[in-house]
C-alpha cells in the first residue's frame, strides 16, 4: 500500500518541483504565498509558531518535518525535527508516522515549500497535518530555541 501511496505522492512531487520557488525565489513569490497562507481561516491546516512552541513545550507528542534542504537544517532547526527535503519526500515515506492520526507540523524558511508537503501528506491520508506560516524564518523572528 504505502509503495502505491508512494509512487502517487512521487508523481505530484515530481509537479511541484516545477512550480515551488528555489531558496533565490523572487521576493514577491514568497510575500505573495506568505500573503495568502497568512489571510486563510486560522483553523485551515496551519499552525503559528507560537502555538507549535506552546504544544511542544506542553510535551504533546508532535511529529515536525522540516522540509528543507539538509545546508539549511544543519544551520538551525526546531528541536527535535525530522529533515526530509520536499523534492525528496517519495523516497523517505517509510520515515513518515505509520499512524494517520499523528499531528504533524510541517515546515520550510518560509512556508512556500512545506505548503506543498503539508498538502501531499493530506492527499497519502494523514488526517492532522499542518503548515507553519512563515517557516523557520517566522521561528526565528519570534526568538523561539533553534537546535543546532
Amino acid at each position: 500500500m504505502k509503495n502505491t501511496i508512494g509512487a502517487a505522492f512521487a508523481a505530484v512531487l515530481i509537479l511541484a518541483m516545477f512550480a515551488v520557488p528555489t531558496f533565490a525565489a523572487e521576493d514577491a513569490v514568497v510575500d505573495a504565498v506568505d500573503n495568502f497562507v497568512s489571510n486563510l481561516p486560522s483553523d485551515w491546516f496551519q499552525m503559528k509558531p507560537d502555538v507549535l512552541l506552546q504544544k511542544l513545550d506542553l510535551g504533546e507528542e508532535i511529529f515536525v518535518l522540516d522540509v528543507r534542504r539538509p545546508d539549511e537544517y544543519a544551520a538551525g532547526h526546531v528541536e527535535g525535527a525530522v529533515n526530509i527535503p520536499v523534492h525528496d519526500l517519495a523516497k523517505h515515506v517509510d520515515e513518515l508516522p505509520d499512524d494517520p492520526d499523528t499531528l504533524i507540523v510541517v515546515y520550510c524558511r518560509s512556508g512556500v515549500r512545506s505548503m506543498f508537503a503539508t498538502s501531499a501528506l493530506l492527499v497519502l491520508g494523514y488526517n492532522k497535518v499542518y503548515n507553519m506560516p512563515g517557516g523557520f524564518m517566522a521561528w526565528q523572528d519570534a526568538k523561539y530555541p533553534v537546535e543546532k
